[in-house]
Parts: structure tokens; sequence; C-alpha cells
């Protein structure tokens, strides 16, 4: 009886000796499992690392398996390669291998181990992971993105598989593909603007590990800066229209000039004199001036910011009066019938004002009989007398001061003549009276009086011509 009751009391002992052990170990901190590489193919390396407290003196750690437990000893770190894992679990490539890992220390002269980290996954595959290229990494909704999933050179594939977001199935494209920025937002199920994580994977009887991420920024469309005039005087106005895309609403549009790197908010259609486009620009004419606009909009609670459109440029000149450079010259021609055979000049000057320099010249013209044979009377220019300023420019004469000089020298000429033949007339009868040695003395000198008295008369008559003229104006 007293021995049975010795051999109870000894076994509770145990019994509790164990039950504190097991509560000593389970106050040790649960360590942390950390693996450097989750995807690897069959040579690859994969690190392990048990991360452990550090108030705990650790002496030993261990990695396990579903199926077997790896000693590391005090360094809690071990390499190993797919083929290792693979072995040590008896499997083939492609597989999933879970790892975990504990630790054991000493906690007041007891050997204690502590729990068991969480479990991380390897990925073992006998397939190289492709690398994934984006071009470019911001596009608009309207533009394009070209992805392209690079495959092994060994490993010829038709097709590749595309993750767009976390957690969104695979879609299938050629490993070269471009895609719009509408087409990634619907696959996201995402509003502008919006960022799009990208991975790529390839499939050979099972899948290649996944590629890198890439990250693609869809922003919202590019405006269009429209400048009429783009050159303008500092008084002058021109027109300034940031045309944003019709799908964006309630944007603020803003100018941004290229050469002092500042902006300035405006109206969307904005309407600007040339000095104050220069007083922006802190610049004075003649200046050219680049400028882009962009617009904010503002979205789920942020602002949010347009590319910059295309550049523009205007220029902008200093204003200056230019003093009027214009001068009239007129040119005139009349006709008027003289008996056969006589000649006449008739001369007479106009007097022109140079607006450009104020001076004024004298214009000479003529009139002389060019046709002796059939008496025409014709007018022709002559050089300018006096010193007005070089060449002038001719512009059209008016039609009615034309006209009134035509009439009044036809009239003037008509009455020259008119008088002539009167007394042309009174020298005939004279002359009859007379005897037959002056009879014959005349019909020797017959054309000689009558070439005289033009002559004589049209100059007698220069005064009266020029008179006329000056008068009129």
């Amino acid at each position: 009886m007293y021995f049975s009751f010795i051999m109870t009391a000894c076994l509770l002992c145990v019994v509790l000796m164990c039950f504190l052990h097991e509560i000593k170990a389970q106050a040790f901190s649960q360590p942390k499992l950390m693996v450097d590489r989750p995807v690897i193919t069959e040579t690859d390396l994969v690190t392990l690392k048990c991360q452990t407290p550090a108030s705990v003196s650790v002496t030993e750690c261990y990695f396990k398996t579903p199926y077997k437990i790896i000693y590391s000893g005090s360094s809690c770190t071990r390499t190993l390669t797919g083929t290792e894992l693979l072995s040590i679990e008896q499997r083939q490539s492609p597989a999933d291998i879970r790892v975990r890992c504990y630790y054991s220390g000493r906690n007041g002269g007891i050997t204690s181990k502590s729990a068991d980290s969480d479990a991380s996954t390897i990925k073992i595959n006998n397939l190289l992971q492709p690398e994934l290229t984006v071009n470019p990494l911001e596009i608009t909704e309207t533009h394009s993105v070209t992805v392209n999933c690079q495959t092994p050179s060994a490993v010829p594939v038709d097709k590749c598989y595309f993750h767009f977001g976390k957690g969104k199935q695979a879609r299938s494209f050629s490993c070269v593909t471009s895609l719009t920025g509408a087409e990634l937002l619907s696959f996201t199920d995402q509003t502008l603007p919006a960022t799009v994580d990208v991975t790529c994977f390839y499939l050979v009887s099972h899948p290649s590990p996944e590629s890198t991420m890439s990250t693609i920024i869809i922003r919202f469309p590019q405006p269009e800066l429209v400048v009429n005039p783009r050159w303008i005087t500092e008084s002058n106005s021109l027109t300034l229209t940031c045309m944003t895309p019709s799908s964006v609403s309630g944007a603020e549009c803003l100018l941004y000039f290229m050469k002092t790197k500042t902006f300035r908010t405006i109206s969307c259609v904005q309407t600007l004199a040339g000095a104050d486009l220069l007083g922006m620009v802190q610049e004075s004419s003649p200046a050219d001036v680049q400028l882009t606009c962009y617009y904010t909009v503002e979205q789920r609670g942020a602002r949010y910011q347009s590319p910059h459109s295309d550049t523009c440029e205007v220029h902008i000149e200093r204003l200056e009066e230019k003093a009027s450079t214009t001068t009239q010259i007129m040119s005139t021609s009349v006709t008027k019938d003289f008996p056969k055979g006589s000649t006449g000049v008739i001369t007479f000057s106009l007097t022109s004002e140079y607006p450009d320099t104020g001076r004024t010249g004298v214009i000479t013209s003529s009139l002389t009989s060019e046709y002796p044979d059939t008496g025409l009377l014709s007018s022709s220019p002559m050089a300018a007398a006096g010193s007005p300023s070089p060449s002038p420019p001719a512009v059209e004469p008016a039609s009615d001061f034309l006209e009134t000089c035509y009439l009044r020298l036809a009239a003037v000429v008509g009455l020259v003549v008119a008088l002539g033949i009167v007394l042309l007339g009174v020298t005939l009868i004279c002359s009859t009276r007379r005897g037959g040695f002056a009879k014959s003395e005349r019909s020797h000198n017959i054309n000689d009086p009558p070439a005289a008295f033009w002559t004589s008369t049209i100059y007698h008559s220069e005064a009266t011509l020029r008179s006329k003229i000056l008068n009129y104006e």
C-alpha cells in the first residue's frame, strides 16, 4: 500500500514537470520565416532565414517541410537549390513546397523550443522566368502602350498570359501586343486617372514563373493649344484656346511659359493684349514668347494634372508710326489737229508735293507736233525740275482732274488755231493787193509764214495756258 502511494506520487511529478516544460516552451515568441525567392527553377538557389527574438538565446534552428525536418544549426539560415527541395519532398517540378521554421533555446537552465512560424510557399519550376518590358509607362486614354513578354529563346511559344491588376484573371495575347488606355481601364474596372500593375507568364505543359511587375500610369488626355494670331504688336490682342477633351468636365486651364518656367491660371478661352502677355513673362518688345497649356481636374477627392500641350510661339512687335510716302504723279496726253507741215511747242508746269519729305518740285511737260505730215499735236511729260525726293512711287491720277485738263487744254489749243486762221486770212487779203514782184516773192516763201506764225503764236499762248492750269489747282 505504501509502495503504490510512492509510485503514484512519482508519476504525478513526472507529469507536472512535463507540463511545466511545455509551458516554458510556449513562452518563446513565434519566429518569422523569410524566403528571398518565392519562385525558382530546379537549378536556382533559395535562401531561408528564421528570424528569432533578440531577447532569446537561440541554440538551434530547424526548417521543416510536410515530410522532413532540416537542421540548420545556430545560424538559422539555410540555402538550398530547387532540386534539393524536390528531393526532400520526393517530387518533380513544377511543385509548390510549403516550409516552416522553429528554434530552441535555454530558459532557466531548461532547453525549450518555440512554436512553428507561418508557412511560406516556394514554387519550383523547370521553366525560366520571362522578362516583361512596357513602353511607354505613361499614356492617356486614347494612346497605346506596348507590352512585351520576352520568353527564353529555347522556349518557343505563340501566346503569353498577362495579369492586369492584382487578383484579376489572366488574359492571353500575343507575347508582344499593344493596348489602349481605355482597354486597360476596362480590364481593371477603373476610371481616370489610374495605375495598372502588369505581370506575364507563359505555358509549356505547365505555367512558367511570373515576370517582375511593371506599373502603367493612365493620365488625362493632352489638350490642344490654339493661338490666333501669332504675330501681334503690344496694343493688339490675341485669343488663346486651351482645348480640353469633351469627356473631361470641370477642368481648370493653365498657361505654362517655357522660358521662365512659370504658369498662370486662365480661362480655357482667353483674350490677351500683347502688353499683358509681355507682363506675364517680364519681357519687352520685340519678343518671342513660347508657351504651352494644361488643365487640372478634381477626381475622388484629389486634383490631377493633364499632360502639356504642344508648344506654341507668339511674336510681339514694338508699335511704330510710319510716315506716309504717298506721292501723286500725273501723266496726261492730248491730241489736236494742226495744219500739215506745221510745228509748235506749248510748255506748262505743275507743282507736286511729296508728303514723306515735305519738299516740292516742278514737273514740266510740253506739247509738240510729233507728226508733221498729219498735223497731230500730242503732249509728253518732261523731266521734273527743282529738287523733289528721288522717283516717288506713282499712283493712279484722278480721272476728273485729267478730264478737266484735257478739256481746258483742247479749248486753249482751239483758240490758238482759230486766231491763227483769222490772221492768216487777213494776211492773204493784204498780199493779193500787192504787185507782181511781191506775189512772186510770197509764192517763193509760202510755207515760211505759217510755220513762224504757229511757233510765235503757240509760244505767245504759253503764259495763258500755264495760268489756266495753275488756276485750276
